[in-house]
């Protein structure tokens, strides 16, 4: 229960909550945090960590981003929130991918080929192949 508390502040932390305002409407709070880490899904505390950590990068992208559109924002402040925004975006798709990876949702699929037969008139390559898109010369 303590471990379930410390998520839930540090995702409000992340969020921006002050202490005030969390004492004023605790329970709106409460609702969104927990909204966000139950579509997580987490199973277990490592999934839990990377969901608050998700969550963190998802609301500082944001931040950065409403930060560079303010109105009196000069164009050297938006190019570094910009800059930030793009970080923290991927650093939420990075996290997105090792949750899935946790949960075994890759979606990537590796093959080995131990054995090939080749017959007589045929043909083989060793080596990795890639495919070429159409139009594509190499």
């Amino acid at each position: 229960m303590e471990l379930q508390y410390q998520f839930m502040a540090q995702s409000w932390g992340a969020m921006g909550i002050t202490e005030e305002n969390l004492k004023k409407e605790m329970e709106k709070y409460f609702n969104r945090v927990h909204a966000a880490i139950a579509g997580i899904n987490p199973v277990n505390e490592v999934e839990a960590m990377l969901a608050v950590q998700t969550i963190a990068a998802h609301n500082m992208a944001m931040e950065f981003s409403r930060r560079a559109m303010h109105k009196q924002q000069c164009s050297e402040g938006v190019d570094v929130n910009v800059t930030r925004a793009i970080q923290f975006m991927k650093i939420f798709l990075d996290q997105v991918e090792c949750l899935k990876k946790l949960k075994g949702k890759t979606s990537h699929q590796k093959v080995t080929v131990e054995h090939v037969h080749v017959h007589q008139g045929g043909q083989a390559i060793v080596g990795a192949v890639a495919h070429r898109g159409e139009g594509e010369e190499g």
